[in-house]
């Protein structure tokens, strides 16, 4: 990788690990559905009016079943579990847990592509639900329904990652990647809407900050952070681009830290570095 592409690589990472950040502050106001589906939406506007202009055909009519699948899986599921998870974990906890998505990847590997997992894999994915169990059982955060809850969901969200990865590979290998992440994030965005009927936002609670949060939300983590993305995967291989995932828990409980006072603990770090690791055992193989 040249200098350039580990600027890019850990600038993805601030950013992706700053998401989680501008989720605990917007969660409140607006609600899982509408955190989601605002960010989608904007982000989904914004890249698909960039990318028609420079002459990216996105051909809606023949690819509109992968991009629906893809924006479940990849985009309104998830986006809308890390909103809920917001109310109640600090956004260092939800950083961590989505480091586990390579983790399901194996295991979803195994059951579609008939992927045999090596020890060492087998090792790694144990590390990595370790980890999880230390951060969610022994973190500064007390036990709870909430906390758990609030963990379920973050792990619902890394398997929804996790499954698209494995569709994205099997259907989708004449798309163009720009293509599918600017329609995947408009569609995700509008499917979430009828969602604020039943977990509707509260007005009196949408201040500057939160739309200021949104707009960053949407335009820097979701627009440019895919864009960054894509290039990485373009110019060093999934690979090289997928470590990012190891860098992202990094960043996100040192912003939940600086910005919101979170709490860090020496069994915290603990947790995130059995997650980090059980990752880059998975990951290893390649």
């Amino acid at each position: 990788m040249r200098p350039t592409d580990y600027a890019k690589l850990t600038v993805l990472a601030a950013i992706w690990g700053g998401s989680f950040l501008l989720m605990r502050i917007m969660a409140p106001a607006l609600g899982p559905f509408g955190l989601a589906s605002s960010r989608l939406l904007i982000a989904g506007i914004v890249l698909v009016t960039f990318f028609t202009a420079r002459g990216l055909e996105i051909e809606w009519r023949r690819n509109w079943r992968q991009y629906t699948v893809i924006a479940l899986l990849n985009a309104a599921i998830p986006f809308t579990m890390f909103g809920f998870a917001a109310l109640y974990i600090p956004a260092g906890y939800s950083a961590v847990i989505n480091a586990t998505t390579p983790i399901f990847g194996v295991a979803w590997s195994a059951l579609v592509f008939g992927e045999r997992p090596t020890w060492m894999m087998v090792v790694g994915a144990i590390l990595g639900l370790l980890g999880v169990g230390v951060i969610a059982g022994l973190g500064p955060v007390a036990p709870s329904w909430e906390l758990l809850a609030g963990s379920g969901a973050c792990l619902t969200a890394a398997v929804c990652y996790s499954a698209a990865g494995v569709y994205i590979k099997t259907h989708t290998g004449r798309l163009k990647p720009m293509a599918v992440a600017s329609a995947a994030q408009l569609i995700a965005g509008t499917l979430l809407i009828p969602g604020m009927a039943f977990y509707h936002p509260t007005p009196a609670l949408i201040t500057p900050l939160v739309i200021a949060c949104t707009i960053t939300l949407a335009l820097l983590c979701s627009a440019v952070g895919f864009v960054l993305y894509y290039q990485l995967l373009a110019d060093c291989g999934p690979t090289k681009a997928l470590s990012v995932t190891y860098v992202v828990p990094v960043f996100g409980v040192l912003w939940g830290a600086l910005f919101l006072g979170e709490t860090i603990t020496p069994l915290m770090i603990g947790g995130m570095a059995l997650v980090i690791g059980g990752t880059f055992l998975l990951v290893r193989r390649h």
